[in-house]
């Protein structure tokens, strides 16, 4: 499989992904000094290296495993192909539903979401439990468990999506989701709400997490497709 960067082992190389420092200022230096080491231990070895024909076979060997592995991924046809499959046939065939009935299924859908805009901001956090993982580190293969009730006013439990998302912390920031959990409703009073998971520890230490609210309908062909987020 092609990595990022269009990396592949024994055709090219490659920095790791993660960040060591916080600091994008020390990371561009431990970068380069890493790109540095690279060219002079693996790249120039190789490349100076000549058999008896004066051949630099490993070298040859790279250039052939980027030809045969990699070249082939980042073809046009490779690119239209995926256009085609993941993004147009779909719209295609989403524009042809859409339109049946004289765009019933469209005047529902921009309804829908002209009520969902009208009481988003009435969505209310009335509580949410969980464990504190700072205070009481979470063993493997155990079970972080989280609530969370909201009282969503205007609208329906039908009309919501409710997530805890777990992400990587820099600079006091979550930069990147690492996991991600739908939420189950398991009680209902009126337009109260109450959301509870069970996740299973997998790693254990001090967990950087968030609930996320966002719209959700049957016709949305990705959440994205309605600009409404509420993070909690």
């Amino acid at each position: 499989m092609v990595g990022p960067e269009g990396y592949i082992e024994k055709a090219g190389w490659a920095l790791k992904e993660e960040a060591t420092f916080d600091s994008n200022e020390l990371q561009d230096q431990l970068d380069a000094e890493t790109i540095y080491d690279i060219i002079e231990d693996e790249i120039v070895p190789i490349f100076y290296k000549r058999d008896k024909q004066d051949v630099p076979s490993k070298w040859v060997s790279y250039v052939k495993n980027t030809i045969a592995e990699i070249a082939p991924q980042f073809t046009t046809k490779r690119m239209i192909d995926d256009y085609s499959d993941q993004y147009y046939s779909r719209m295609i065939a989403r524009t042809k539903q859409l339109r049946k009935n004289d765009f019933d299924l469209a005047k529902k859908l921009a309804a829908w979401k002209k009520k969902v805009m009208r009481g988003w901001s009435s969505i209310e956090v009335v509580s949410v439990t969980f464990p504190d993982s700072a205070k009481n580190q979470f063993k493997l293969g155990g079970k972080f468990v989280c609530e969370i009730t909201l009282d969503l006013n205007e609208l329906s439990p039908e009309d919501i999506g409710v997530e805890i998302v777990f992400g990587k912390k820099e600079v006091d920031e979550i930069k990147s989701i690492s996991q991600k959990y739908q939420m189950t409703a398991i009680n209902q009073e009126n337009k109260v709400v109450t959301y509870k998971c069970e996740v299973f520890i997998t790693r254990s230490g001090v967990f950087e997490f968030a609930f996320r609210v966002f719209p959700k309908h049957e016709l949305l062909p990705n959440p994205l497709d309605f600009n409404l987020v509420k993070w909690i």
